[in-house]
């Protein structure tokens, strides 16, 4: 059985780069008229493969959707660099940033202090993915980020 994603995913796989940024209307040019709960939830452009218009759109193609933009109507396509295998761009740990102490002590151990642990900023972050992604919207990230933020680890 065909999907009329899978136009969307064709169209994908000719596209030469990286990424490319595309409004709601030229999604429908590609696939036809988009329902209305992609114009209205956020969620509905996250890369989850359970959602067969994901599976069979963009990620079959080897894409990701990333800065869902509801008020312009538009978003980014973002070319994976292993489809299939979810990217973690982790900490460096030789980061440092002006915006904390000159203390000796080092800033990311310091944030994991305030958050209540590694374990504890390590979910936030992964809810900052999440959210960036369009998996989740702001009103489940201020829930993770209120469940775990200074709470002892």
């Amino acid at each position: 059985m065909t999907s009329k994603y899978d136009a969307l995913a064709a169209y994908l796989s000719k596209i030469p780069g990286d990424s490319i940024q595309m409004t709601f209307d030229e999604i429908e040019s590609v696939v036809g008229e988009l329902p209305q709960t992609a114009r209205t939830y956020r969620a509905w452009w996250s890369n989850n493969v359970n959602f067969t218009h994901a599976r069979n759109g963009w990620l079959a193609a080897g894409w990701k959707t990333a800065r869902v933009g509801m008020d312009g109507r538009r978003l980014t396509f973002i070319r994976v660099s292993d489809p299939g295998v979810p990217t973690n761009p982790g900490i460096a740990p030789a980061t440092r940033s002006p915006r904390f102490s000159t203390t000796s002590q080092d800033p990311w151990q310091e944030i994991a202090d305030q958050a209540g642990g590694y374990d504890n900023l390590v979910e936030i972050l992964r809810a900052v993915k999440r959210y960036v992604d369009g998996e989740i919207v702001e009103t489940e990230l201020g829930r993770v980020i209120r469940k775990y933020w200074g709470k002892g680890a």
